[in-house]
């Protein structure tokens, strides 16, 4: 876990001023976060630890973000994301809904969602998902990996390919 410094410490440094007499220098206590942006920095600190594969370390700096503010779609997605990873398809899937809960267009989270949907073998709950991602991101390689998924789970694409004369 990342150490964090209490608010209430106060530093303070000798320096010799220019003519050699020593000189005290006290730091200023931090400003006080407000809790957006410490929420960010939880939700930055455990995108470093993600990246790093610490996944208990990054759960909670993504939970703190989430404490601190309950509407953070970006940390709850990520916070599915560690779930995905340890393979918490259950965990995964309930976080993945919490953030399209909290921003219905994030369209990354359905493609989340139902990669985590299928892998916990909700045919039925990854194909909506799927089905949702293309209708908010009708273009691009996760799009074609989205239709591909659909095809693989037994439905045609929602979304009409073109057809080759």
């Amino acid at each position: 876990m990342v150490t964090r410094l209490a608010a209430s410490i106060t530093l303070s440094v000798a320096v010799m001023d220019l003519e050699g007499n020593k000189q005290s220098l006290t730091l200023a206590k931090p400003a006080q976060l407000s809790p957006r942006q410490a929420a960010q920095r939880a939700n930055d600190r455990g995108l470093l630890l993600y990246r790093d594969r610490k996944y208990a370390e990054a759960e909670a700096d993504f939970t703190e973000a989430l404490r601190l503010k309950p509407d953070f779609a970006l940390a709850a997605n990520n916070l599915g994301f560690v779930f995905f990873r340890r393979q918490q398809y259950a965990e995964a899937i309930r976080w993945f809904e919490n953030t399209v809960t909290i921003d219905p267009d994030r369209a990354i989270a359905y493609f989340n969602l139902a990669e985590a949907a299928e892998k916990k073998g909700d045919v039925s709950k990854a194909r909506a998902a799927y089905v949702r991602f293309i209708e908010l991101q009708p273009r691009g390689t996760s799009t074609e990996l989205a239709k591909a998924a659909i095809e693989r789970l037994g439905e045609p694409s929602p979304v009409a390919t073109p057809s080759k004369k």
